[in-house]
């Protein structure tokens, strides 16, 4: 149940960025995806990591 919240809310914050022109908002929202892609994968999120990809 908790994996597809987070799937969820990955979904959501995708949408929100594609409908968003407001710079601000879509750095918030930039943040929120990051910080949730890395609690759904957090493999991906250590190798992004290591690679210097924000």
């Amino acid at each position: 149940m908790e994996r597809y919240i987070h799937e969820q809310n990955l979904i959501h914050y995708r949408k929100v960025l594609a409908e968003t022109t407001d710079e601000t908002k879509r750095r918030t929202v930039l943040k929120l995806l990051a910080h949730e892609h890395a609690r759904v994968w957090p493999q991906t999120a250590q190798l992004d990591q290591h690679f210097g990809v924000d």
